[in-house]
């Protein structure tokens, strides 16, 4: 599969190898979750607005049939919660402890009956009990991508479907322009260059991933980019945000 890496931080020679173990890659996304609000920072910009509503839009037709959800990298619930409000059920998983107290505390506001378990899905053992996963902005982060794909996929029933998100390769150029431009460091936020760690940002081609993904034995039903879709070939791709969104179904009998 094709992948690039489009964005990391400066890595402090001390502690360049800490997501290099399981215990350190929980770590830092524990740490990333107690002091970065991402909700309130990604999803109340207007393209943040535009991934939201899009993604709960394709989860609605699931909600409204009662569809069982796993919600992987559920974060403080952000698609878990209002999935649960459209008349879902739910599960998420974080592998971040301070993300899952903030999901619980998000259903127990909201009034919805949805559960949350601190589990890393590249260690999951998963039973094919769901109707629908979703994997929103979570594949650029892994680790190793290929067991969290193999081990979403063992979590769906037959017939059941993968709901997909991820930067396409491209996604970070106007930003890196921006700051070339202003004269700023080329490097992610302060959030993440305070931690001293590489941090992993890798963009998916779309066809690319799609024939990855049919390698794991499922069928692509919807195949599309937003946030800024383009449906020409053009330069401007280059200085503008973009993402995957993708929808496969697992074949056989539920």
């Amino acid at each position: 599969m094709i992948i690039a890496q489009i964005a990391s931080a400066p890595a402090m020679a001390e502690s360049k190898s800490v997501m290099d173990t399981p215990e350190g890659y929980r770590e830092f996304y524990d740490r990333l979750g107690h002091e970065y609000e991402e909700t309130a920072t990604v999803y109340a910009s207007r393209l943040g607005r535009v991934r939201y509503r899009t993604v709960l839009r394709e989860l609605a037709p699931f909600a409204r049939s009662r569809a069982r959800l796993l919600d992987i990298g559920c974060n403080d619930g952000v698609y878990t919660v209002p999935y649960c409000e459209m008349g879902g059920r739910a599960h998420g998983i974080d592998i971040s402890t301070a993300l899952v107290e903030k999901a619980r505390a998000k259903a127990r506001v909201a009034g919805v009956d949805v559960t949350f378990e601190e589990a890393d899905i590249e260690r999951y053992t998963p039973t094919p009990m769901f109707d629908v996963v979703l994997m929103s902005e979570v594949l650029e982060h892994f680790r190793n991508p290929d067991v969290a794909v193999r081990n979403a996929v063992a979590a769906i029933r037959g017939g059941g479907h993968l709901l997909l998100t991820t930067p396409l390769p491209y996604s970070g150029f106007r930003e890196y322009l921006r700051r070339l431009v202003a004269r700023k460091p080329l490097t992610q936020p302060f959030e993440f260059e305070n931690f001293g760690v590489r941090y992993r940002h890798d963009g998916y081609y779309p066809l690319a991933l799609k024939d990855w993904l049919e390698s794991f034995g499922l069928e692509c039903v919807k195949l599309r980019t937003f946030e800024r879709h383009l449906t020409r070939y053009s330069p401007m791709r280059l200085v503008l945000g973009d993402r995957n969104l993708q929808l496969h179904r697992k074949p056989g009998p539920s």
